[in-house]
């Protein structure tokens, strides 16, 4: 098969993100600690274009922003764009935000950061996209301004055994793959695909 079954997916994306609640949020863990920089755009790296008839060529993303909430806390604003991935898909891209839960489209979506600086967005792109590189950016809607960076590509479509998958931002330099949990909720998100024989 070509594909796998990403309205799977969607629905348990839009699952994920409210299922795995816990407290460790509540219960004041430290914050992560950004690497470089004021913020950190993560992102999934890449995503192999999916799907069959209307949702031929579609695909996904998880981003999430972590700031240093020292300097961008509680209800700052930030907005992610995906300029390139619009364009390449067709000017089709629909974003869910967990925390308060709403949907919106276009090239990009306007977050507010938690109180330990960290927001998170989902994408579903297409269907029709081009396969190539593109840029996932953050910008701050307040003083200083600053704007952040990650890449993005799609990749084009390839045979796949059949099983299920989840994805999640690679979040360090060793490649492993976690999430920080957001404040408002302890939720996470994930891409959850199915690839049937």
């Amino acid at each position: 098969m070509k594909s796998r079954n990403l309205g799977v997916g969607l629905v348990v994306l839009a699952s994920s993100l409210f299922s795995l609640a816990g407290t460790a949020s509540a219960h004041g863990t430290a914050p992560a600690t950004t690497p470089t920089g004021t913020c950190v755009v993560h992102s999934l790296p890449s995503f192999v274009a999916q799907g069959e008839f209307t949702t031929t060529a579609t695909v996904g993303d998880i981003i999430e922003v972590e700031c240093d909430p020292k300097v961008y806390g509680t209800g700052s604003k930030i907005k992610v764009t995906a300029s390139q991935l619009f364009t390449r898909c067709k000017g089709k891209v629909t974003w869910y935000v967990p925390n308060p839960f709403h949907t919106g489209t276009g090239r990009g979506i306007s977050l507010e950061l938690d109180a330990d600086g960290n927001a998170t967005v989902a994408l579903i792109a297409g269907a029709g996209c081009m396969a190539g590189e593109s840029l996932v950016t953050a910008h701050m809607e307040e003083e200083p301004f600053e704007s952040f960076t990650t890449p993005f590509s799609v990749l084009p479509p390839e045979t796949t055994k059949p099983g299920v998958y989840a994805m999640v931002p690679t979040m360090n330099a060793k490649g492993e793959g976690f999430q920080v949990e957001d404040a408002f909720s302890s939720g996470v998100a994930a891409i959850v695909e199915a690839e049937f024989a």
